[in-house]
């Protein structure tokens, strides 16, 4: 989801961009491009239940039951279906996240002719062979690659 506000023949106007998706793209996401694996080994598990558990609690404050509009089941199946987005997000952003001052990605050239076709010099560091290999490993561990 994104605010954003445009200014149109002098007048300003805020817009929502949302996509329909489940929640856990947008969890997984953040689990894996703002987590390290050993934080990952201790928390995953609980981390997942208290996002449901707050989810739960948000939708019944608006009046939804949660067993109609977003039951556990449909949940834990998004789990295993959806998650494999953050390996696909860690592969892009990681690399752009943790380079090194002055070897950055340059994104702007990667967006005009392709990330497969642009050049980049960027060095992959220890810490981004850290947190790739992590995330790799977790979704072996998970059986989902």
């Amino acid at each position: 989801m994104m605010l954003f506000a445009t200014a149109i023949a002098g007048i300003t106007t805020s817009c929502l961009n949302m996509r329909a998706c489940s929640p856990v793209t947008d969890l997984s996401y953040l689990i894996y491009l703002s987590t390290d694996a050993p934080m990952r080994a201790k928390y995953n598990s609980g981390l997942f239940n208290v996002y449901y558990d707050a989810l739960c609690k948000q939708l019944t404050y608006f009046g939804c039951n949660i067993e109609e509009c977003y039951p556990r089941a449909i949940f834990d199946n998004h789990l295993k279906e959806f998650l494999p987005y953050g390996l696909l997000m860690s592969t892009m952003v990681i690399p752009i996240m943790l380079s090194n001052k002055g070897t950055e990605l340059d994104v702007v050239e990667m967006s005009k002719v392709g990330a497969s076709t642009a050049t980049t010099t960027t060095p992959y560091t220890e810490k981004m062979k850290d947190r790739l290999n992590g995330v790799v490993n977790d979704f072996i561990k998970l059986e989902l690659i």
